[in-house]
């Protein structure tokens, strides 16, 4: 019986030392570095290309749509215990082209890059021992960068853009270092993998 209040006393003692190095704090700052998979403007990417394929003509053997992973950057500082404030930086890239069936040669093509930088709010629900429970979301700018050729002709479009990101599900778990997962819509994809830091 004393052997399992001092494994109890032992566990106890590893989960408060441990939640208290594990998230981030009030003052504290947190980086986050992750990649994404899927952004809100791969998916509609995926979903104009498909729609192209079910309209186009005979001649089009193929049309692909391919969506790349998406790095982000992240910093917040800690308001409280529970709320934190900062900004994302993620870099978004596709691609998309239409094969015609009797030269093989692409006819079309297509490549988007749509960095975004948001203002967020992250905010902690539940922590026990090294794992976090988390959300966050944001809105900002976008910078719409697309290339597109047509039959040899080459032409460029740029546009500025609002981005919005809503992460309503986050894990992490460690201590100062951490790895995090979490899942959601907008700019960093569906979902978003990576490493934290506090400091």
């Amino acid at each position: 019986m004393k052997r399992v209040f001092c494994i109890l006393a032992v566990v106890g003692l590893l989960l408060g030392g441990s939640q208290s190095a594990s998230a981030q704090k009030s003052g504290e700052l947190l980086v986050k570095g992750g990649v994404g998979y899927l952004s809100v403007y791969d998916l509609l990417g995926s979903l104009v290309v498909g729609l192209g394929t079910a309209f186009s003509d005979e001649e089009a053997n193929a049309e692909s749509f391919v969506p790349m992973l998406n790095p982000n950057l992240s910093v917040y500082w800690g308001v409280s215990d529970k709320l934190a404030v900062g900004a994302s930086l993620s870099f978004g890239y596709s691609s998309a082209r239409r094969v015609v069936t009797e030269t093989g040669a692409v006819c079309k093509s297509m490549k988007v890059f749509y960095p975004s930088l948001c203002f967020d709010v992250y905010t902690t629900y539940y922590r026990l021992g090294k794992f976090s429970f988390y959300g966050m979301s944001g809105f900002g700018p976008m910078l719409y960068m697309s290339e597109q050729t047509d039959e040899g002709v080459t032409t460029r479009e740029y546009k500025l853009l609002p981005a919005a990101h809503l992460y309503p599900i986050g894990f992490s778990y460690g201590g100062k270092i951490s790895g995090f997962i979490e899942g959601g819509w907008g700019a960093k994809g569906l979902v978003n993998a990576g490493i934290s830091c506090c400091f």
